[in-house]
């Protein structure tokens, strides 16, 4: 084979029925969304196997839902027969239970202003499906807090975006009222990145 692959993506690769790759950048084909899933959940704790105290940043929706659920499952299952059958079609047979406590976590983007606890949050997101979905610890992750992010005269989002509409124009034009000289400050104070 002339890509790199490794154990859990060569036996993908040779599932998918490719004989070859014409591309520079090495693809694995699967048939559904499920099988997708397992092969980023093995992937991940083949990687997680090499990396304990690795650095993470992962996504949230509805994208990385079967990623999660076999994640869960694996390492759920990972010693008995139903567990063990998958880990060795896969190429992790052998493999030592991954430890995920030691990775650090970075929340990628939020939804701003958004309070953390709401169910659409991000933040809340990755609280519920990996901090304790995979039980990370939480002092190994940085998040994403709206209600922590500092503004103006130590006021809140709720406060200063009351609205919740936030005016990106005011990073680059002058304020005209009060209440945008306020808005402008937190902007710039917190560094909101959009």
């Amino acid at each position: 084979m002339d890509h790199y692959f490794t154990k859990v993506e060569e036996k993908f690769f040779k599932e998918s029925n490719l004989k070859s790759l014409n591309t520079y950048t090495p693809y694995i084909v699967v048939e559904n969304f499920p099988n997708l899933g397992l092969l980023t959940a093995l992937r991940f704790l083949e990687w997680v196997s090499e990396n304990p105290e690795g650095v993470i940043s992962l996504p949230t929706g509805k994208t990385p839902e079967y990623f999660i659920v076999w994640t869960v499952y694996l390492l759920e299952n990972w010693d008995n027969k139903k567990g063990n059958k998958i880990r060795e079609r896969y190429g992790l047979g052998k493999l030592k239970k991954p430890s995920l406590k030691n990775l650090k976590f970075v929340q990628m983007d939020e939804f701003y202003p958004i309070s953390a606890k709401q169910h659409n949050s991000f933040c809340n997101y990755v609280s519920n499906f990996y901090i304790k979905g995979f039980s990370l610890k939480s002092e190994n992750s940085l998040l994403i807090n709206s209600n922590a992010i500092p503004l103006a005269e130590e006021k809140h989002y709720s406060e200063v975006f009351p609205d919740y509409n936030v005016d990106l124009t005011l990073r680059y034009r002058s304020a005209r009222n009060p209440e945008e000289v306020l808005r402008q400050k937190s902007i710039f104070l917190s560094n909101i990145v959009f």
